[in-house]
């Protein structure tokens, strides 16, 4: 006799699905790091034209040098501790835990992938930013997506209306994309180090929110059980 699932079993499994999907479009993506290719060849042109805008616009490249440094370790990090110190106040001893591994996990995740390929930075003879280190997957995209990401999620099962949710989903998946685009504009990465980084960060947290959902909230509706 096949099973039974509930809406939220087979949610968590779509989740998973979607997680291990994601890795395996990640895979692909990993070709643009094997000698000239299509892949390499289209990164120089988006390159090129977003470097020759960028020096006929101050502007954008002051918007995007903000956006950039929303994606820094030392933003990204205080966020995290900040979130940590509040779910520890708040006694949510499992939730502050699957943040903490969910944050760290992505960083040496990102480190150990960068490692991996070793591919270079995209180089200007004229630089906007000269940023140190690997290129593949972009950590700002990366570990943005994953930051701001699980915050939304936390922010919005916290919150009871659907406006607000709205507005935090919005809020923080602009965030995520100012902060992708900004790392291909100031010529830091290339177009597809932070398709990379978006794709794997996603699977990342779609893992982590399954986790939540059977750590957290699965546990909890099992001891309450049904009210009499």
């Amino acid at each position: 006799m096949v099973p039974a699932f509930t809406d939220a079993q087979w949610l968590q499994r779509r989740r998973l699905f979607a997680a291990f999907s994601l890795f395996a479009l990640f895979s692909l993506l990993s070709e643009a790091n094997h000698g000239p290719n299509e892949w390499t060849r289209f990164d120089r042109r988006v390159a090129d034209a977003l470097h020759a805008h960028a020096g006929t616009s101050p502007a954008t490249v002051a918007l995007f040098r903000g956006f950039t440094t929303l994606g820094n370790f030392e933003v990204l990090s205080a966020i995290g501790l900040a979130v940590l110190a509040f779910l520890l106040w708040r006694r949510l001893w499992r939730m502050a835990l699957i943040w903490a591994v969910t944050l760290e996990g992505a960083g040496l995740l990102n480190l150990w992938l960068k490692g991996w390929f070793g591919r270079a930075r995209p180089t200007f003879a004229d630089p906007i930013i000269v940023a140190g280190g690997l290129s593949f997957p972009s950590g700002h995209a990366m570990n943005g997506l994953v930051v701001y990401g699980m915050l939304a999620y936390l922010l919005t099962r916290a919150s009871p209306s659907p406006r607000r949710r709205v507005a935090i989903r919005f809020s923080c998946g602009a965030l995520i994309a100012g902060v992708g685009i900004s790392r291909i504009y100031l010529g830091a990465h290339w177009l597809s180090d932070v398709i990379a980084g978006w794709t794997v960060g996603t699977a990342w947290l779609l893992m982590a929110v399954a986790l939540t959902h059977g750590v957290v909230h699965g546990p909890r509706s099992k001891v309450q059980g049904p009210k009499p």
